[in-house]
């Protein structure tokens, strides 16, 4: 997706990578799996990597085309991500309302949306992607 239509009338657009409009949503059930094959993904390349067999691992995990020349960090993290993808919902932010659209079934590119207006908190955060901001302030430097 490039483009997607709020319905305040704003345009959100990913074209721009990496961008502060779009997400990932993971349920526990999700992340919990998530992370037991990255543990069994991980270990199986070190595995591979120790018999110097990195070849039979990028045939297990990847397709024909994926590239013969790509460095042993490069194939361990496009596993990686294509895992992490496979257990994550999309998530849209509106940069002009802050209204969420939430990906239906993962891989559908059908959104719900949710209207900030109904947040019972009040917060005035009007926009929850972007980037983090810790409650801690930064360490004083050392100069």
């Amino acid at each position: 997706m490039s483009k997607f239509g709020c319905s305040c009338g704003h345009v959100i657009s990913d074209v721009e990578a990496p961008n502060e409009v779009t997400g990932a949503l993971i349920s526990d059930k999700d992340e919990h799996a998530f992370f037991e094959l990255l543990e069994a993904t991980a270990l199986d390349f070190l595995e591979h990597l120790k018999a110097n067999n990195l070849a039979a691992w990028r045939a297990k995990h990847f397709n024909e085309i994926y590239p013969t020349d790509a460095v042993p960090a490069e194939l361990l993290a496009d596993a990686i991500y294509s895992r992490f993808l496979d257990h994550t919902r999309a998530v849209m932010e509106c940069d002009a309302c802050g209204r969420l659209y939430i990906e239906r079934v993962h891989g559908s590119n059908r959104y719900r949306g949710d209207d900030p207006e109904l947040d019972p908190t009040g917060d005035e955060t009007p926009h929850v992607l972007g980037p983090v901001v810790s409650a801690k302030p930064p360490p004083a430097s050392r100069e």
